[in-house]
C-alpha cells in the first residue's frame, strides 16, 4: 500500500498540491493507525495531512475519488 500511497501523492504533485517528503511519511504513519476499511476514514486521514486550504481541498477531493476506485484497496493482500 505504501507504493499506493506514493503514486497518490504524486497524483496530488501534479495537480499542483504541495505534498513534501515529511507529509508523505506522515500519512503512511496515520494510514498504519486507522487502516483502509473504513473509506472515509481513509480518506479524511489523506485529506487532513496534505490539503491545506480550500484550493488543495477542492483538488484532493477530486484526485481522490479518480485515483482510489476503493476495490483496489479493499482487495491489498493481509500480511499474515
Amino acid at each position: 500500500m505504501e507504493k499506493t500511497i506514493v503514486d497518490f501523492v504524486k497524483v496530488l504533485r501534479t495537480a499542483e498540491v504541495k505534498v513534501s517528503p515529511a507529509e508523505t511519511l506522515d500519512v503512511m504513519a496515520a494510514i498504519e493507525f486507522v487502516g483502509y476499511e473504513d473509506r472515509a476514514l481513509f480518506k479524511n486521514t489523506l485529506s487532513m495531512l496534505l490539503a491545506k486550504n480550500p484550493e488543495e481541498k477542492e483538488t484532493f477531493e477530486t484526485c481522490f475519488e479518480k485515483f482510489f476506485t476503493f476495490d483496489d484497496v479493499m482487495q491489498a493482500p493481509v500480511a499474515g
